[in-house]
Parts: C-alpha cells; sequence; structure tokens
C-alpha cells in the first residue's frame, strides 16, 4: 500500500459495541425490499420501502441519514454509492441489516468519475460514529462502472471514519482500478489530518470475506485497511475472523490487510498479508495474531521510507505457508527502506515468536529463495532497536541455511534476542549473518 499511515482487553470491545448498541436503542426501524408491485410502501415490516432501483434505493439513504436501522429483505438492491462533496452513504448511526451473504446484495452501478466509485462513504471532513454493516454482500461490481471503461480510477465498497463502526458478516467482491496510479481499498477505515489530535476508539472488521476481484487492473490492492494519519489516534481498531481469498488477480501488488490488530484471519493467494508503509514516525504496537497465511510471498511486510519509523510489530501464533519454489522469494516476515537514502528510519522492536512456518515446495531449491525472517539491512540503511526471534517451528522439508537472515551489522540490530528455534525435526533453526 502506498502512503497510509497486547492484545485488546475483551472489556473494551464489549463496551465498544454496548456503544454503538446504545445508539441503536434510539434508532427508528426502516424496512426495505425489492418490490414488483410497484407500490412505494410506508417502510415497515409488512409494507416495506420499495428500494427496487438505484434511484429509489438512493433516495432512502438520502432521506434517513442518521440513527436508523435498515433491514433488508432478501434482494439485489442497486446504488449509485457516495458521491464526493455530494452524497453521503455512511449515516452517523445508520445501521444496516442485510438477510445474509448473497441473500442481501448491495450493488455499485453508475459510477461515473474518481472518486466516486464506493458504494458506502463520507466524506475526509466527516464521520459516521455508530455506522454499521451485517450479513450482507457488497457488490463493487466494478468493470460495469464508467469509472473502469473510462480508466479514471479505482472503485471499492466502504470508506468512512469515525467511532463505533463495525463491518460483520459480510463478503465483498468485484472490486478494482482501471487507472495506473490509482490503488484499490475495498475497505478503508482511515481518519487523516484534518481530525489531528483526536482518537477515534472502537473500530472492527468482523468475519468477513473479501474474494473475487475484478481482472484487468491497472494499479495495486490494499484489501481492508483501518489506520490513520499519524496526528490521530486509533484504540480498540481490528481486523479479525476474516478471509481473503485469491485477491491477488491481476493488480501489480495486493495486500491483505492492515491494523492495529489483525487476529484469527485467513489468507490465500494473496501477495502480502499484513502491509505497513511508514511515510511518518509511527509509534503504535501492531500485532499480527493466530493468522492463517497460504500461498503469499510475504506474511507480515514493513515497508519504510526514510521519513518514517514504526513502533512496534508483534508477529506470533501464526500459520505461515510459503511459496518455497525455485527462484521465489517469500518471507514470513520482511522488514525493509525502500528510499535506501536520507535519514535512517527506525523501527522500535520487532517480536517473531511462536509461529508455525513451512514451504510447499518439495525439491531442494538451488538458490536460496524462502526465509522465515528477512532483515538483511545494509548498515546505516535502518535500525531495529530490539528482535525476538523464538519458539518458531520450521518445516525440516525447507532447510536451506537462510531461514533467518539477518544482517550481520549491529548497527542495525544492537539487540538480538534470539532464543529456541527449531525444525520439525527437532534440530535448531541457524542464523545466518549477511551483508
Amino acid at each position: 500500500m502506498r502512503h497510509w499511515a497486547g492484545p485488546f482487553a475483551a472489556g473494551l470491545l464489549l463496551s465498544g459495541l454496548a456503544s454503538a448498541a446504545n445508539v441503536a436503542a434510539a434508532n427508528i426501524d426502516v424496512y426495505l425490499a425489492i418490490r414488483t408491485d410497484k407500490k412505494p410502501g410506508s417502510g415497515t415490516s409488512v409494507d416495506p420501502f420499495d428500494a427496487s432501483s438505484a434511484p429509489k434505493y438512493d433516495a432512502l439513504l438520502a432521506r434517513f441519514t442518521a440513527n436508523t436501522n435498515f433491514h433488508y429483505a432478501a434482494g439485489t438492491y442497486q446504488t449509485t454509492g457516495w458521491h464526493y462533496l455530494r452524497a453521503q452513504t455512511a449515516g452517523p448511526g445508520c445501521i444496516h441489516l442485510g438477510a445474509g451473504v448473497d441473500q442481501t446484495i448491495v450493488q455499485l452501478v453508475g459510477a461515473t468519475t474518481s472518486p466516486d466509485g464506493v458504494i458506502f462513504g463520507v466524506d475526509y471532513y466527516r464521520t459516521c460514529d455508530g455506522f454499521q454493516l451485517q450479513n450482507m454482500t457488497l457488490d463493487v461490481n466494478a468493470i460495469n462502472n464508467p469509472i473502469w471503461s473510462g480508466a479514471t480510477g479505482a472503485l471499492g465498497a466502504v470508506n468512512i471514519q469515525g467511532n463505533n463502526i463495525l463491518i460483520s458478516n459480510c463478503k465483498i467482491v468485484n472490486f478494482g482500478t482501471s487507472r495506473a496510479g490509482c490503488e484499490c481499498f475495498p475497505v478503508f477505515i482511515y481518519p487523516g489530518s484534518v481530525f489531528a489530535g483526536r482518537t477515534f476508539t472502537n473500530i472492527q472488521v468482523q468475519n468477513c470475506t473479501f474474494t473475487n476481484p475484478a481482472v484487468g487492473n491497472k494499479d495495486g490492492l490494499s484489501t481492508c485497511v483501518i489506520g490513520s494519519d499519524n496526528t490521530v489516534t486509533l484504540t480498540n481498531a481490528a481486523i479479525t475472523g476474516c478471509s481473503f481469498l485469491d485477491v491477488e488477480s491481476d493488480f501489480t501488488y495486493s495486500h491483505a490487510f492492515s491494523a492495529n490488530l489483525v487476529q484469527n484471519n485467513f489468507v490465500k493467494g494473496c501477495a502480502t498479508g499484513f502491509y505497513r508503509e511508514p511515510v511518518q514516525v509511527e509509534k503504535p504496537v501492531m500485532q499480527v495474531l493466530n493468522n492463517t497465511f497460504v500461498d503469499v510471498s510475504v506474511a507480515a511486510q514493513i515497508n519504510l521510507h526514510s521519513s518514517g519509523g514504526f513502533g512496534s510489530l508483534v508477529f506470533s501464533g501464526n500459520k505461515v505457508v510459503l511459496h518455497d519454489q525455485y527462484n521465489t522469494y517469500s518471507a514470513a516476515v520482511n522488514v525493509v527502506n525502500s528510499d535506501q537514502q536520507g535519514p535512517v528510519p527506525v523501527v522500535q522492536a520487532l517480536t517473531m515468536t511462536n509461529n508455525q512456518i513451512i514451504g510447499v515446495g518439495q525439491e531442494p531449491l538451488a538458490t536460496p529463495a524462502y526465509r522465515a525472517i528477512d532483515l538483511r539491512c545494509p548498515a546505516a540503511n535502518l535500525i531495529i532497536k530490539s528482535a525476538t526471534i523464538q519458539g518458531n517451528a520450521l518445516g525440516s522439508s525447507i532447510p536451506n541455511g537462510y531461514e533467518f537472515d539477518v544482517t550481520r551489522s549491529n548497527t542495525v540490530l544492537p539487540n538480538l534476542q534470539y532464543g529456541t528455534n527449531r525444525f520439525a525435526n527437532g534440530q535448531p533453526v541457524p542464523v545466518t549473518r549477511e551483508m
């Protein structure tokens, strides 16, 4: 992704959802359906509003802009989506309750110019506290929107910011980008500098599936991002229990997720799992816990710029299945300074513990391409103040002497704590010091 900016206590999450529930208690309830009898409906459960076309559905979103529980019957609801500085489709306190994944489908149509091309969105200076999406499919429908044929930008599902946000049990499909230089963000929750000094809390993406991207993309993908400008603080922000299935498509690069906490997710068929690209000095502790990564090139990557810096990355309890193919680079954890010049960026701490890392190949590698950790940083390129590598288990079919590949520079790694790490056959895993 370009230029985006201990496990959280269960009580924080519960209190956050309770806050959202308190907002919902004062909400009005409206019911929607794809009616075929040509009656407009009154919005009750026995006489739902007719939302059988994009103009009708969009008119309902414009009418009920806050503190509304939208109850959807099964069907496909079309919308022209959020329109920059003209129409906000993610209202504060608005809770959208579908009839189930692939039962209720909200589909984007008629998006003509970038930065439009988002189903639910708010402008960069607005918030939508208490906004929720549950139990539905969000069909971005990228290739059938004018933005695609006009090659003017990217199309996604959600672009918002606020407190007490919940996206749960949803499927997000058919996202993409038609223009080089315009990255695709299917779900993007990222308050910027207009909110400098503020704190946003209780932002959750749970049990969602991201799959079936468009084909014919002209730029990269960052699938689900919860982050902020460095002047904004996020608390209790997490991506949990989600699946990222074959999202790589033909994007120029692909990242699954970024958030303060990513836990119990499944990633298969994406170039990179967790990804962060700091262009500013960042301080948060970011945790990648108990996820499964299959067929990835890198499970977790920090790609620093010389103007950037990083707080702490905890990579623990994950299962990583790397390519392990001839001349195909792959690593569970990789830290790199992409600028290679200018100020030296600093990572405060890196912890890699109790992970299982295996490869899918069976033949010995002619060229070492597999690494459990890659910290081959030349001196003065970056600094990792504290690094801990212990308790990791590696598949014995793929040892090649480069499993833990770290710099020999004490300037880059002034404090390396290397505990016991073993192959499946019980042999200790060596550290290779290079450069």
